[in-house]
């Protein structure tokens, strides 16, 4: 089994218990407190969202947000920044991830497609949420498409080394297909990887003149 990410690690997931707690303090009658209308006041319930908006699953916190708004609580500003700034970093890895490859007719293979599946898994690992960036590069790593970066942050997320496979070194194990964008400098960039001499400048420069010439 993964082992938890530092990230995870670090923002314990907020409990079932602790939800039903907060939840039956908005609820609970003012007769067995002898306190008016609620235990809670909005400011309390405020600093209650912006702590389980901390947590790994927000979704408690929006449950939260739906049984104040229920009871008539008025949320401030703040408390609901907590909220959208938590969402943001789902909402534009969605964007990078799918969206954006898709209007560009990419497919997986593209290098654009890959950078931008990198991008929204950083953008998710970033605001702690590792376990869905991870979900994210799956894909990339059982095709065996994960570059030097991608790499980096599936061992940071607490991804499994050995789930990667080897670094691939043959430039011709990618099939460059017409319309790819910058299709002729990746093909020369296959050409130079599989024929120049690997930490040898004098190398690269020699077969880059004969391939250009």
């Amino acid at each position: 089994a993964r082992q938890p990410s530092r990230a995870e690690s670090c923002q314990g997931p907020v409990s079932d218990e602790a939800t039903t707690v907060a939840e039956n303090l908005l609820k609970r009658p003012s007769s067995q407190q002898r306190m008016p209308a609620r235990v809670l006041e909005d400011t309390n319930v405020g600093m209650l969202l912006s702590a389980f908006s901390s947590a790994r699953d927000p979704s408690r916190a929006w449950m939260l947000l739906g049984s104040a708004l229920s009871v008539g609580i008025r949320i401030d500003g703040q408390s609901l920044g907590c909220l959208m700034l938590q969402a943001l970093p789902h909402q534009q890895a969605a964007l990078l991830a799918t969206h954006l490859p898709a209007a560009s007719g990419c497919s997986r293979r593209d290098g654009f497609q890959v950078a931008a599946t990198t991008a929204a898994a950083m953008l998710l690992a970033s605001s702690g949420d590792s376990s869905s960036a991870l979900s994210l590069l799956e894909p990339l790593v059982s095709e065996g498409l994960l570059d030097l970066g991608a790499r980096r942050l599936w061992l940071a997320c607490g991804g499994p080394e050995k789930e990667m496979g080897p670094i691939p070194v043959n430039g011709s194990s990618w099939d460059v297909r017409p319309g790819t964008p910058y299709a002729k400098e990746m093909r020369l960039l296959q050409y130079v990887l599989s024929n120049a001499s690997p930490g040898d400048p004098a190398s690269v420069c020699e077969v880059l003149k004969m391939k250009l010439l």
